[in-house]
């Protein structure tokens, strides 16, 4: 999907950067909390949080950002070490 918006125009590309280093950004903060990988609701609260984000940038259709927000989750999860 992020290829797509990329690819298809200029402004949209410099929008997904901006949004990829908010959400980065974000993820930061919120995994930094002791126990956060332990605790299903504040990652579930992180989803909501993420799919927020996407859903402010229109750059991705409405229907496509519950799948995309599970997998930010689940990258950030396997690179939990990389996020510290």
């Amino acid at each position: 999907l992020a290829e797509n918006v990329a690819n298809s125009d200029p402004a949209a590309a410099g929008a997904l950067v901006d949004l990829t280093r908010s959400l980065v950004a974000s993820i930061r903060t919120q995994v930094a909390i002791v126990g956060f990988w332990g605790n299903a609701t504040k990652q579930d609260e992180m989803r909501k949080s993420v799919k927020r984000q996407l859903d402010d940038s229109h750059l991705f259709d409405y229907g496509d950002l519950d799948e995309l927000s599970v997998n930010i989750v689940d990258v950030a999860k396997a690179n939990q070490r990389k996020l510290q």
